[in-house]
């Protein structure tokens, strides 16, 4: 990829293989808050993925926190209590004829302090891998398309009012979080056409609760035209969903913008409160906990697609 290279020499300025620093965590809104926008801004560089993002900085960057590695608890006091490796993403819709393909891999792990009932705390991280596969097979194919994530969202924190994100960028074939949001809808970005640094007529980078459809799993214009469509406000708005966390980023094998990234940086989610923990009976994993999706950046259709992964004992994965 592009950025690879130039990401090397940035992380090197800055000081960033590795580094610790103190953990620079967001707290999401919390229930019942009705808040404006359900999002705050991580990085904001790079135009959501359409242009060359800029690594995290430990001083400035929220959301951005530096662990020593990625296999390590991103926050003192807290043991390993769960982990899942290499763990395929499947994908089994329309445009792959009904095929199951696997697009990505994907790590997870959970991690656990020492308290119980309500000081009871879990951090749910996770990072993908996009492969390198052709997985269009319907309508409109035209020569190799490998998937795009633009949005990744979680489940399960419906019973918490203290909740709070971060990722860690942990290598140069990592892409940064853009946002992160108490909400179960990704929001499509499109760039201009003319200068892939700003964002298209009508796109917004912290969409309004007011004009959402609640329970949504993207907004955004299904076509990509020249000249684009301006998105209607419905089209750029997310509704405030206590029980998901989405984070938007870009990542892709070999996107056509040539910017996106194979890999996401680490995400994670830290709760508190009973019940925080996932329950590890059965293999700890509920079906529906994940939820992908391609929001049509590009030329890409929209979709989202699900699978299985840990949830807090006291959560579920009710969309709103």
């Amino acid at each position: 990829m592009k950025q690879s290279a130039i990401r090397l020499a940035v992380l090197s300025a800055l000081g960033l293989i590795p580094v610790h620093a103190m953990a620079d965590w967001v707290n999401l809104p919390a229930v019942g808050s009705s808040p404006s926008t359900a999002y705050v801004t991580c990085n904001p560089t790079g135009n959501f993925g359409s242009g060359d993002s800029t690594p995290p900085s430990t001083l400035t960057d929220a959301c951005a926190i530096f662990p020593a590695t990625r296999n390590s608890s991103p926050e003192s006091g807290y043991t390993l209590y769960a982990s899942q490796i290499g763990r395929n993403v499947n994908l089994s819709n329309s445009y792959t004829s009904s095929s199951t393909i696997t697009v990505a891999t994907m790590d997870e792990a959970v991690w656990k302090n020492s308290g119980t009932g309500t000081l009871e705390s879990c951090i749910y991280g996770n990072r993908f891998t996009m492969i390198d596969v052709d997985y269009w097979k319907g309508a409109g194919h035209t020569g190799k398309q490998t998937l795009e994530i633009n949005g990744f969202a979680r489940a399960g924190f419906a019973s918490f009012t203290n909740v709070a994100a971060a990722y860690f960028y942990s290598s140069v074939s990592d892409e940064s979080v853009f946002r992160v949001g108490r909400t179960y809808t990704s929001v499509q970005h499109r760039a201009s056409l003319a200068n892939e640094d700003n964002p298209a007529t009508g796109y917004v980078a912290l969409p309004p609760t007011s004009g959402a459809t609640s329970g949504a799993a993207i907004s955004g214009v299904a076509t990509y035209d020249n000249p684009l469509l301006t998105p209607t406000t419905a089209q750029q708005s997310a509704a405030f969903a206590a029980n998901w966390v989405e984070f938007t980023s870009d990542n892709n094998f070999a996107d056509e913008d040539g910017s996106s990234l194979k890999d996401s940086s680490q995400l994670y989610v830290k709760v508190t409160g009973t019940g925080a923990c996932p329950n590890l009976s059965g293999g700890g994993l509920t079906a529906g906990a994940y939820s992908f999706r391609q929001t049509g950046q590009e030329e890409a259709p929209l979709f989202e697609f699900n699978m299985s992964g840990y949830i807090p004992s006291a959560g579920s994965v009710t969309i709103p």
